[in-house]
């Protein structure tokens, strides 16, 4: 044989040999080399059935060709080596004849699954096939029906006496029927695994051994200064399919993400996509993840822990969700490193301890409380790391000139950040706690104009009323978001629920969605019985903030049936008190409302009075620095006519103003100089009130007024609506004014800008 024949056979070799290990050792990296080859191609596929690609792509014919050798050589090599085995443990020799007519069918099988020789392929594997069951059937035949059988084949029997002699080649038909399956159905290159898998299947499991103490070595000797380096050794590098666990891999990763993340994260990765480690890579992660949180000693450490791990999935299954919160942790604490000033950093701080303190009370009551011992002490230390960082800003904020602003003009105020905000209101809360507990309670409707501190009072009244009263929070703008009536009643249990535990920290078991597909609401009430039964001695308010939007569902839906759902509620179910809260009067809303709010009881929230508005502005928290002159507040108080809305932003505006000006004094000139500004900063508002809430008839009147044009007896009802909608007041019989002077302003302004 020549040199270069030589070097092409053992080039030839190390490749099919190349191609046996990654087969039993290697899929995975296997499975992206074929999809090299051809887009098609796969570990499970058979090469051949491509052939009429063979001259274009000359490495899918190669691919081919070494899969076929190695289906056909690999079983032989594998009963050589069980032979030995067989009969050094059996005491007896090895029967070579059933194992080579096996051999014998196998390559036949395979050689007819190449499909080398057309239509004779077929021909020879159906008469193979049909002799095989002939044979098989007259063996069961003679056993379970020897008479039957003897009578049938009585007329053959010349053919039927060769059948012993044919039993032998048994073996030899299947052997063909297997490697023709093996080609067709799922592949020549299987017939390799196959093949293997007489000899080192059953010995998987014995490879585990050798991985183990190997691992072992690489963990217990490994130079601690640079363990990264010892990764490339994982037993997984070299065997894909290790389906026994090996101890120490996800401890020997982490401690390495410590010197050198990028490798640690690359052998994840590896582990992750490349073997079936997929296990070992989540618990690595999760030990880096505790790891990074657990060596925070400093706000600054813990605000860069996030950024450290937000390459790590959220996987509640796997992590809990207690490590998504945390890291949401992080990110408030690293929020509080960007602010501009000592205040905002201390205002901003509350968050993460406030989230702190939810995480550990709720720890214990999530679905993965296995995860509550890893994680309860690193919050608990967090939070006394985060305490100490609060007594640092404050010191710092103490010593700042600059004035915290501490107002809140925008969302509905929440009793958990918002503290001591909420001002007045007392006679509101007053009347629904001792209404309420009656023995006949009605049904409460609040309603009141926009920003006037409805949303603010129902999230209030866990803290102002008593315990026995349980007061659940329904958003109608949420519920109507949906047009399914199964998915509104769906919205409303969920409501109770999460509320209940809001309020109260009452657990309520949820709905079956199932039970919803039918009849929601009739669901809907047996599943308020069955509360009621849970907690005989509790009264449950059911709040329906903006309840507007139901009329909404109505429309969309075409059925009544949310309302009359409602009906049934107020009549027959007395534990349940209905509260409507929403911005329209009884007088305002559609008709058919009369017949479902009969004995309501009528609750109007408006403006807050003189001493509350004083209050608001002087202590919108405690220790709040003594920063208006007199004259200022009374400005403050007249502008904003006590709306608490207006209240909060022109204040909030002032200690801007004065905070940029390097002054901590708010003066009558600072007040007089703000409303533009003011309502710059609430332009969605007043775009909605101009726009929305009042009609083109309101808004020619209100220039009408601003203009100083005389009123004629057709402005009699529009007078009287605005009026009603607290926008205007009577002076004396002919004369009226805006309530609120910031209005009056805001429409100043559309008419001195034309933009009306």
């Amino acid at each position: 044989m020549a040199v270069g024949q030589w070097a092409d056979l053992k080039n030839y070799v190390l490749e099919c040999s190349q191609l046996l290990y990654q087969i039993f050792f290697q899929p995975y990296t296997l499975r992206r080399r074929l999809r090299d080859i051809h887009p098609s191609l796969d570990i499970n596929s058979n090469p051949f059935l491509l052939r009429n690609e063979f001259v274009d792509n000359p490495d899918l014919e190669r691919y081919a060709e070494q899969t076929w050798w190695l289906t056909a050589v690999v079983p032989v090599i594998s009963v050589l080596l069980v032979a030995p085995i067989y009969s050094l443990f059996s005491g007896t020799i090895f029967n070579f004849l059933p194992s080579s007519l096996f051999l014998l069918g196998w390559w036949l099988g395979i050689w007819l699954a190449k499909g080398d020789s057309g239509e004779w392929s077929d021909r020879i594997y159906n008469l193979l096939v049909i002799l095989g069951a002939l044979i098989i059937l007259f063996q069961l035949g003679s056993r379970v029906a020897p008479d039957l059988v003897a009578t049938i084949s009585k007329p053959f029997t010349p053919i039927a006496s060769l059948i012993p002699s044919l039993r032998s080649l048994i073996p030899f038909a299947v052997g063909v029927a297997v490697g023709v399956a093996f080609g067709v159905a799922v592949g020549v290159a299987v017939g390799v695994a196959f093949g293997v898998a007489f000899v080192l299947g059953v010995l998987r499991g014995y490879f585990w051994l050798p991985e183990f103490i190997w691992l072992v070595l690489v963990y217990y000797t490994a130079d601690r200064r640079n363990i990264s380096q010892n990764l490339r050794y994982l037993p997984p590098y070299f065997d894909q399919l290790i389906h026994l666990p090996l101890p120490f891999m996800s401890e020997l990763i982490a401690e390495a993400h410590q010197q050198n993340p990028l490798a640690a994260r690359s052998t994840i990765d590896y582990l992750t996509n490349f073997t079936n480690q997929q296990a070992a890579a989540a618990r690595a992660m999760l030990l880096i993840a505790v790891g990074t949180l657990d060596r925070c000693q400093t706000s600054g450490d813990i605000a860069a822990s996030g950024s450290q791990l937000d390459w790590i999935p959220r996987d509640d299954e796997t992590f809990g969700s207690a490590f998504a919160e945390m890291q949401s942790i992080s990110q408030s604490v690293n929020a509080v490193y960007q602010a501009t000033s000592p205040y905002r950093r201390l205002e901003l701080l509350e968050k993460p301890l406030n989230d702190l303190q939810a995480l550990q009370n709720n720890l214990a009551f999530q679905k993965s409380a296995k995860f509550a011992p890893i994680f309860g002490p690193i919050a608990a230390r967090w939070q006394n790391i985060l305490h100490d960082s609060q007594c640092t800003l404050t010191e710092a904020a103490q010593k700042s000139p600059e004035i915290p602003n501490r107002y809140i003009a925008g969302n509905a105020l929440d009793p958990d950040t918002s503290k001591g905000r909420f001002k007045g209101r007392a006679d509101l809360f007053r009347a629904i706690e001792d209404v309420s507990l009656s023995d006949n309670p009605p049904v409460w409707m609040l309603h009141g104009h926009r920003r006037t501190g409805k949303t603010s009072a129902l999230k209030y009244l866990p803290n102002r009323i008593g315990g026995d009263l349980i007061p659940l929070f329904i958003d109608c703008q949420k519920v109507a978001s949906s047009t399914k009536l199964s998915n509104i009643a769906q919205l409303i249990a969920n409501g109770i629920v999460e509320s209940a535990w809001t309020a109260r920290k009452i657990k309520i078991s949820p709905i079956d969605p199932d039970l919803l597909l039918d009849d929601p609401f009739y669901a809907l009430q047996n599943w308020m019985q069955t509360i009621e039964q849970q907690f005989p001695h509790k009264r449950f308010l059911l709040c329906f903030d903006e309840f507007e939007s139901l009329e909404e569902v109505v429309d969309v839906t075409n059925s009544p049936a949310p309302l009359n759902f409602l009906r049934n509620v107020m009549q027959h179910q007395k534990q349940w008190i209905l509260l409507f809260c929403g911005s329209h009067s009884f007088r305002e809303l559609k008709p058919y409302w009369s017949s479902y709010l009969i004995s309501t009881r009528t609750l109007r929230l408006t403006y807050l009075n003189e001493t509350e508005a004083r209050d608001l502005i002087l202590h919108p928290v405690p220790d709040f620095p003594d920063i208006y002159d007199a004259d200022a507040i009374n400005a403050i108080i007249h502008l904003t006519h006590c709306q608490p809305f207006f209240v909060q932003l022109v204040c909030s505006a002032l200690v801007e103003t004065v905070n940029n000006q390097n002054r901590d004094r708010v003066t009558l000139a600072d007040v007089q100089a703000i409303p533009l500004t003011a309502i710059e900063r609430a332009d969605g508002y007043f775009n909605e009130f101009w726009g929305k809430i009042i009609t083109t008839n309101h808004q020619e009147l209100l220039i009408k007024l601003i203009n100083k044009e005389p009123l004629s007896a057709g402005d009699q009802p529009i007078l009287s609506q605005l009026i009603q909608m607290e926008i205007l007041e009577r002076i004396t019989e002919s004369q009226y004014q805006f309530q609120v002077p910031l209005i009056q302003k805001f429409v100043e302004s559309l008419i001195f800008n034309h933009h009306y």
